[in-house]
């Protein structure tokens, strides 16, 4: 899929359309908390956050350090023009590798 582009470059817009991970646009659509704010995330800070999709990726992280526990984080909200701050939302966090399961 094609995206448009701001003036900084980054492409935006829907990820629903996407054929496949990976081809998300660098600034995401996405409707605050609030179910009123509209605007963008950065691709880079939801995919820092997301949770592994099998054991072979668990297995990569571990091998990056990127196993165990990732807490909630707030993620701003930007404007199309991908400076501008018109929000926030809260991104769950995950568990995963060995030390998940330690209390």
């Amino acid at each position: 899929m094609t995206y448009p582009k701001n003036a900084r470059g980054e492409t935006y817009g829907s990820a629903i359309h996407s054929a496949k991970p990976g081809e998300e646009p660098d600034l995401i659509a996405a409707i605050g908390e609030d179910h009123k704010t509209r605007g963008f995330v950065r691709k880079t800070d939801l995919e820092a956050r997301a949770l592994p999709r099998s054991p072979e990726e668990v297995e990569a992280r571990a091998s990056t350090g990127q196993t165990g526990r990732v807490g909630d984080k707030e993620v701003r909200f930007y404007a199309q023009d991908g400076v501008t701050v018109v929000g926030s939302l809260i991104v769950k966090g995950w568990s995963a590798g060995p030390e998940a399961n330690d209390p």
